[in-house]
């Protein structure tokens, strides 16, 4: 989803830049701007990318089957002890 808001985003700053451009001179910086802004978006969807590689996935998996299977009961006794007045 990240990686989709960001390519979308970068399509439609570069379209808005394009047409400020060819509408008026003064505004033709903003194609400096929308390269900037899609140099940015480009490393966040690269990091993306490679935490979709290299992720945790395997061991949360592993410890949600056991979590459903009842092995980490012993984590819900004691949470909370009762007041003595």
């Amino acid at each position: 989803v990240d990686i989709g808001l960001d390519l979308f985003a970068m399509a439609c700053a570069c379209s808005w830049a394009d047409t400020l451009s060819s509408k008026n001179s003064d505004e033709s910086n903003s194609v400096e701007l929308a390269d900037l802004f899609s140099q940015e978006a480009e490393f966040r969807i690269n990091t993306k990318f490679r935490e979709l590689k290299h992720n945790s996935d395997k061991l949360s998996t592993k410890v949600a089957k056991n979590t459903m299977a009842g092995n980490y009961d012993w984590l819900e006794s004691d949470i909370i002890k009762p007041c003595k007045k």
